[in-house]
């Protein structure tokens, strides 16, 4: 930068060959208004433009934001899980009673210790495909409000989980009482 600087100020006499002619540029100025008359800008009309894109542009935001709004307010009431009560209280009711016997049910499983016995298994694969229709009820009942075929189906879910929580239950009392008698017979 130093070179640059020494060079500039030993050679600046060589550098500045020509000037800007002040007086004829002026002339020149003053000859093109006196032709052309009072200078017409479209500065007014482009403002206009401008200011019209811009309203437009805030309108769009304003209402792409509101949209947004509307969809993320409205996907949370969609997202809401539907039950029977929302239908009405007497299927709520029979849905709370299917419920708390199924909880009861599975705590009595849990309870239980279970070894690695095939028909329990296949019990247990049985009620995770229960579980998958179920939620695709729930999904239609969702979709379809109140059908007598999705709320049977959904009531029929529960009465063959509770049967199959049941069967799971008297598999492991049979093999754990056949167990205690092999061990006394010995």
């Amino acid at each position: 930068m130093k070179n640059i600087e020494k060079y500039l100020a030993e050679n600046r006499q060589q550098l500045d060959v020509e000037t800007p002619d002040d007086s004829a540029i002026w002339e020149r100025i003053s000859d093109d208004l006196s032709l052309n008359g009072p200078v017409k800008t479209k500065r007014g009309s482009g403002i206009t433009f401008y200011r019209i894109l811009k309203i437009a542009a805030v309108a769009f935001i304003i209402f792409s934001i509101g949209y947004i709004t509307k969809d993320l307010v409205g996907r949370k009431d969609t997202d809401r899980a539907v039950t029977l009560s929302d239908i009405s209280l007497a299927l709520g009711r029979k849905e709370i009673e299917y419920r708390t016997l199924v909880s009861v049910k599975t705590g009595e499983v849990r309870a239980l210790t279970t070894t690695d016995n095939l028909i329990i298994k296949e019990l247990f694969d049985e009620i995770k495909r229960l579980d998958v229709v179920y939620d695709q009820s729930l999904k239609d009942l969702k979709e379809l409000g109140y059908n007598e075929k999705v709320i049977n189906t959904i009531f029929d879910t529960y009465e063959k989980k509770i049967h199959l929580l049941e069967l799971i239950i008297l598999e492991s009392n049979k093999q754990v009482s056949h167990e205690n008698n092999g061990k006394i017979t010995l």
